[in-house]
């Protein structure tokens, strides 16, 4: 099941970059740095899952990271966009 999962989130992570570099004229500054941080972020959280998944002996390790990691890039995200909507409201 982990691999199911890290694959998810290797898309998340490329379809964030995806969608931000088709949208980065119209995105400020500081959204571009949350998001590319972000996918980043899940980017090597997916590779973590996949390695963790194939030296763990204990099993649900790797899928108990995944969701974890699904649950932390929501916040992630909430945080951002607290931070530049309301820290920030100058831009």
């Amino acid at each position: 099941m982990y691999p199911v999962l890290a694959l998810l989130l290797l898309a998340l992570a490329g379809v964030t970059a995806l969608v931000v570099r088709r949208r980065g004229s119209g995105i400020s500054e500081d959204a571009l740095g949350f998001a590319y941080i972000g996918a980043a972020g899940v980017a090597l959280l997916g590779v973590a899952v996949l390695v963790i998944g194939q030296v763990s002996s204990v099993p649900g390790r790797a899928e108990g990271l995944a969701l974890l990691g699904f649950a932390a890039y929501v916040i992630y995200l909430l945080a951002a966009w607290v931070v530049i909507r309301f820290v920030r409201p100058d831009r």
